[in-house]
């Protein structure tokens, strides 16, 4: 089997497998059912950087827009540049040429997003009235 062929099947398994969890999360209804208790609010009383995130992939996937900022503001920021590199990565990488540009400068723009995300991790945590 060539590495192409063997990229192209783990592309398609990791999509499929976003799927059936996308299914599950939809199906499951985590604003009613706590589906994915956080360990580490549970352990320290502080919400991790994913804390509400199963609860925003159910909002998005709803629709609900201002439901979805609530559970989880930076990712409903940052979800198109987010989607944005995730489509370029799959596509380039199964068809094994560049089809989606990729960031011009990625290691820039993945430390802020970094960044964002400790600044927005710690915002919800210390000062919880703003998010």
């Amino acid at each position: 089997m060539s590495k192409l062929t063997k990229r192209r099947i783990a592309i398609i398994t990791v999509i499929l497998a976003l799927l059936i969890l996308c299914i599950i999360v939809y199906v499951g209804n985590p604003i009613k059912n706590d589906m994915f208790p956080c360990s580490v609010k549970k352990m320290t009383g502080l919400s991790c950087p994913s804390c509400g995130g199963t609860r925003w992939a159910y909002c998005m996937m709803k629709l609900d827009f201002k439901k979805a900022f609530y559970y989880h503001a930076y990712l409903t920021v940052m979800f198109l540049p987010i989607m944005y590199i995730l489509t370029a990565v799959a596509v380039n990488g199964f068809f094994d040429k560049i089809i989606i540009p990729y960031p011009k400068h990625p290691l820039i723009e993945y430390i802020i997003c970094l960044a964002l995300l400790v600044v927005f991790t710690v915002v919800r945590n210390f000062i919880p009235t703003i998010l």
